[in-house]
């Protein structure tokens, strides 16, 4: 099955499961469980399920200015231009 590709925060929902930020972040939903008992990543147990808000995932990935420059990497190369030379902007 064929998932959606991301590519902008607003389409992020306030709060998500492992599995969806998993999605965000490139890894896997058990790396970030692993990560978040250590204390790593910013997610919160909820009843039995690990939870992270989308403001607290912004803040880990480093949003600069409402744009991921280190997650979702085919979204944010194809909507910046300038990535398409080789460059990032800030």
């Amino acid at each position: 099955m064929r998932q959606n590709v991301l590519t902008d925060w607003a389409d992020v929902p306030i709060v998500m499961d492992l599995i969806y930020a998993s999605r965000i972040v490139g890894v896997s939903p058990e790396y970030l469980k692993k990560r978040a008992q250590k204390g790593d990543f910013p997610a919160y147990k909820e009843g039995n399920q690990w939870r992270i808000t989308k403001d607290a995932l912004m803040r880990h990935v480093g949003v600069i200015g409402g744009r991921a420059y280190n997650i979702m990497p085919a979204a944010s190369i194809w909507k910046d231009p300038s990535h398409h030379a080789g460059k990032q902007t800030v």
